[in-house]
């Protein structure tokens, strides 16, 4: 639902790109409200890519707005392969909405930083983690 990753993606011709209609949220450039995700019901999302305002065991993948957390949680279900995409601060972080348990996250894509004991937590619990 992320305008700037519609614009990174235009000129992908071999990645197709489906946009959810919605509300525009201008603070964070994208497209929230649940009654757009009606027409990706029939899609199977193979990877599926979120950024959070936070990742922590307890509370999984939060964001700060529940509405952006509405679609993300929605999208979560749908994918085959849940991909988080978090910088170090992000770790143990939990925002105002859940939109992922822990369980429902396949790979964490992070950077050098992130937190040595929540990665080996993460990795115990079966999550690839890839820091870049």
């Amino acid at each position: 639902n992320s305008m700037a990753v519609v614009q990174e993606l235009m000129d992908r011709q071999h990645v197709a790109v489906v946009v959810p209609g919605g509300r525009l949220r201008r603070e964070t450039a994208s497209l929230i409200g649940v009654d757009g995700l009606a027409q990706l019901a029939g899609f199977n999302v193979q990877k599926g890519f979120f950024g959070a305002h936070g990742l922590s065991l307890l509370e999984g993948l939060t964001d700060v707005s529940p509405d952006e957390a509405d679609v993300k949680r929605i999208m979560v279900q749908r994918c085959s392969q849940v991909i988080a995409v978090i910088d170090a601060t992000k770790w143990g972080r939990a925002g105002l909405a859940s939109f992922g348990s822990i369980e429902d996250i396949d790979i964490v894509v992070t950077d050098h930083d992130a937190p040595a004991d929540s990665v080996a937590e993460a990795q115990a619990r079966g999550i690839q983690v890839i820091r870049v």
